[in-house]
């Protein structure tokens, strides 16, 4: 069986999306009835806590489609970042949907040295090593090659010899 496209939505939790607010989208994931509870209390909807349409995690995922948008007008009502700070201090799962930019200038992105500028590139940065180890500096980075840099040494490691590069190259190859 071949699964719908379902957007941002996962398929058998609910929510778990994304959802338009009043400004910028927010990402949420409820997938346990403590979450579900604290996210009805702290966006003001105990109605659906006794709505049996909603009674639990299987149920609505099964009524994604009326769940949704009543959702949809609770986050059309107010920004991102006023989302976020109510779910966070909820303890429910939520995200920003950042832009590029956005992204570039994250506190945990900064903090983490995720972007590093490699000086022989001419300052572009570059996504660089995701982990990290204590106490070791993050260094040795390089800008990616060229296309066909690497060409030669590839080849001879590969075991081609300078007459059959040189025809590789004559013919065009790289």
């Amino acid at each position: 069986e071949v699964p719908e496209r379902l957007g941002s939505r996962h398929p058998l939790i609910a929510p778990f999306q994304s959802f338009d607010t009043a400004d910028l989208p927010i990402a949420i994931c409820v997938d346990t009835e403590p979450q579900w509870q604290r996210f009805c209390a702290a966006l003001g909807l105990g109605e659906l806590l006794h709505d049996p349409r909603f009674a639990d995690g299987p149920m609505r995922s099964a009524r994604h489609a009326e769940l949704e948008p009543l959702l949809n007008t609770v986050f059309a009502r107010g920004t991102r970042d006023d989302f976020i700070r109510v779910l966070e201090a909820a303890d429910v799962p939520c995200s920003p949907i950042n832009s590029i930019p956005e992204v570039t200038q994250d506190v945990q992105v900064l903090h983490r040295q995720v972007l590093v500028e490699v000086p022989q590139a001419s300052g572009i940065k570059y996504v660089g090593a995701p982990f990290h180890y204590n106490k070791a500096p993050i260094s040795g980075e390089t800008p990616p090659p060229t296309l066909g840099a690497d060409s030669v040494s590839i080849l001879k490691a590969l075991g081609r010899d300078d007459n059959a590069i040189a025809s590789l190259r004559a013919a065009g190859v790289f």
